[in-house]
């Protein structure tokens, strides 16, 4: 017998990432994964809540600004340590590693 599995949560790293995160780079790693998760589900989903839903993504799409344009925008985030950098990246990639593990409900 499966024992239910604990809730996805963030640990301290990753909430330091999030208090850290501009808004705009927060809702373009965010954007990718609900567009998946809301995929997911489409199906179950009446047809004016999926009218809904199309029409929510090109109003978010104005908010989100990947990373390379945040990075050019407040120069260079590393401040010259050269493995700074791909901490910051890995860190990330961890983050958005949790946000694709986490429910939609969770996200929301």
């Amino acid at each position: 017998v499966q024992h239910p599995k604990r809730p996805i949560r963030f640990d301290k790293l990753h909430r330091e990432t999030l208090k850290r995160m501009p808004f705009e780079h927060l809702v373009g790693i965010m954007l990718p994964v609900l567009q998946q998760k809301s995929g997911d589900i489409e199906a179950f989903l009446e047809a004016d809540v999926r009218g809904l839903m199309g029409d929510l993504w090109p109003s978010l799409h104005r908010f989100a600004r990947p990373a390379g344009e945040l990075e050019a925008d407040q120069g260079s985030p590393t401040g010259g340590d050269p493995d700074a950098g791909s901490r910051s990246r890995r860190k990330e990639r961890s983050f958005v590693s949790v946000l694709y593990a986490m429910g939609l409900r969770s996200l929301l």
